[in-house]
């Protein structure tokens, strides 16, 4: 099915009739989905089955088919975001505040704060979703946007409400890498609106960056046993454990962890998790080298594509467009505290963002200083 809706985006379209250009990112996701289902095919010990396979199938051909389509709308697309991110937000929060429902698909609602794991726990704002993490991954970009719309824009009263709603969202789902990606990006918002020299501006988005990664890597050197940093503790055995099995088997670094699942196990085996809570580190067990090369040239794409549109339009950026964008610049310091790619709805949502941000810089759809 995947092979015949991509034959489809290749050569849809009628004869003489101008068809969107499929961006390159878009094909370096087909390509990697295309490497994972081959690993899957091949790989009898594949530790995830098809599950996984079928997630990034369906995350690329939602990119690619979002891009191309000749009436996407990166604007609307965002303001729908925005809505849907709403109502998770609303549901979340009377499930957390009232407790009148139990999130329905849930693994885990209730989190210790400042202490280390007793078993006891306060609930969290879960929504929708299987965990705060995910929940709150969900509108960390929303939450950006109206931010953007509270500092440029019409309806300010309107975008404060929902800043404030996503906002309290956010800190009750006491996902706490995602709270400091919010923080991150809503000073690199900021900045992309207001600095008008965009080597200046890039300039302080790059010690910004370099500062938040030095801190995060500094602190999980000291492998915190207790308080708020406990979790950068855990995540640290965590990337230990890949580096471990990247020492003891390096072949997986081209095959991933499909030809190696009895290695992937007992790496992670200290605490039963199949997750390095590290976006690169996820990518890079899950799909080799591939998986790695595949968020670095996204990343390099998106920070060259909001290298030229910040030159085009110095004067006024458009503010969605510079929320999705510094929004995924925060993801790139971020993802090194989760990577949220076990869960389909972020896989999509990923993408749709992804979208929403080089639909903004394509030759057929508006350039953002025309939006």
């Amino acid at each position: 099915v995947a092979l015949v809706v991509l034959v489809y985006l290749i050569l849809s379209g009628k004869p003489g009739v101008e068809r969107p250009r499929l961006h390159e990112v878009a094909w370096l996701w087909l390509g990697l989905a295309t490497w994972a289902g081959l690993q899957w095919l091949v790989a009898r010990d594949w530790r995830f089955g098809a599950r996984d396979v079928r997630q990034l199938l369906l995350a690329a051909l939602v990119l690619a088919a979002l891009l191309r389509r000749r009436d996407f709308n990166p604007r609307r697309a965002a303001w729908i975001a925005i809505g849907v991110a709403v109502a998770s937000a609303l549901a979340a929060d009377v499930q957390r505040l009232t407790g009148w429902f139990a999130p329905p698909f849930a693994m885990v609602y209730y989190k210790d704060v400042l202490t280390p794991p007793t078993g006891a726990g306060v609930p969290v704002a879960v929504g929708f979703f299987t965990n705060a993490n995910v929940f709150a991954g969900f509108i960390f970009w929303p939450l950006l946007i109206a931010v953007a719309r509270v500092i440029r824009g019409p309806q300010r009263l309107l975008a404060g409400g929902l800043t404030i709603l996503l906002a309290l969202s956010l800190y009750w789902s006491l996902a706490r890498g995602v709270i400091a990606g919010a923080v991150l990006g809503t000073v690199l918002l900021f900045i992309f609106l207001r600095v008008r020299r965009r080597a200046l501006a890039f300039g302080l988005m790059t010690v910004l960056a370099a500062f938040a990664i030095g801190v995060i890597l500094f602190i999980a050197s000291t492998h915190p046993q207790s308080g708020f940093f406990l979790t950068l503790g855990l995540r640290r055995v965590l990337w230990d454990a890949v580096f471990e099995m990247m020492r003891r088997t390096p072949t997986f670094l081209i095959s991933g962890v499909g030809a190696h699942a009895i290695d992937y196990l007992q790496g992670f085996a200290l605490l039963a998790r199949e997750d390095p809570h590290n976006m690169y580190l996820y990518l890079l067990v899950h799909y080799g080298v591939a998986g790695l090369a595949a968020i670095v040239l996204t990343a390099w794409g998106v920070l060259g594509g909001g290298w030229h549109a910040l030159g085009e339009t110095r004067r006024n950026p458009d503010a969605v467009w510079t929320a999705v964008f510094s929004g995924w610049a925060a993801l790139l310091v971020m993802g090194m505290l989760d990577s949220y790619f076990t869960d389909a709805p972020w896989r999509i949502w990923f993408m749709l963002m992804l979208a929403i941000l080089l639909a903004f810089r394509t030759s057929v759809h508006p350039a953002s200083a025309e939006v």
